[in-house]
């Protein structure tokens, strides 16, 4: 009898964890993909003025791209 409620309880309690850890996750996500900068989709500040000087004409097309691989290779 006493050893049937201790794992109805465990397996509660367990559960309770589990559905606790999926709405961290979740909430970390939404946060994330709402801010746009979790999956560093953003561009940088050097990459924004790469590309305006790309449009305005200051760069011709090899050294933009020669620069914007620059800017993305570690």
């Amino acid at each position: 009898m006493m050893a049937g409620m201790a794992l109805y309880l465990l397996l509660w309690g367990l559960l309770a964890v589990a559905v606790l850890a999926l709405a961290v996750v979740a909430t970390v996500w939404l946060v994330r993909s709402m801010r746009g900068h979790g999956d560093g989709s953003a561009p940088s500040a050097a990459r924004q003025r790469l590309d305006e000087r790309c449009a305005m004409g200051d760069l011709p097309r090899e050294e933009y791209l020669q620069r914007r691989q620059d800017l993305t290779t570690p």
